[in-house]
């Protein structure tokens, strides 16, 4: 953290979420949940991506054990559809659902 920033403070218990830095200098994010703040950094080889930023937050929830809010219903999908990984059922909405049934047409016609 440099000099005249505030520190990235979140509540006890609270979900883990995403802070995504735009400025004019490299992307910069953050997980940040229960009091816990994880940086997620770029290499000098490799620029962060939002790919990178999105994979970072579903390995937090993945290691944690939590579940997802209803809130965060697109990691359940990102979870099933791009980690394979239905081991658990969680909510889905009706409108999670009718987008899960167009993404599944999707692909049977690909």
């Amino acid at each position: 953290m440099q000099s005249g920033e505030a520190p990235l403070v979140s509540h006890p218990r609270s979900a883990p979420r995403l802070i995504i830095v735009l400025d004019d200098g490299p992307l910069k994010a953050f997980v940040v949940a229960d009091t816990i703040t994880v940086t997620i950094s770029a290499t000098a080889s490799k620029p962060l991506t939002m790919c990178d930023i999105v994979c970072t937050l579903l390995a937090c929830y993945y290691a944690w054990d939590l579940n997802f809010p209803r809130e965060y219903q697109m990691l359940t999908f990102l979870q099933e559809n791009l980690l394979l990984d239905k081991r658990e059922k969680h909510f889905k909405s009706t409108a999670h659902l009718k987008f899960l049934k167009m993404f599944q047409a999707g692909q049977q016609t690909a």
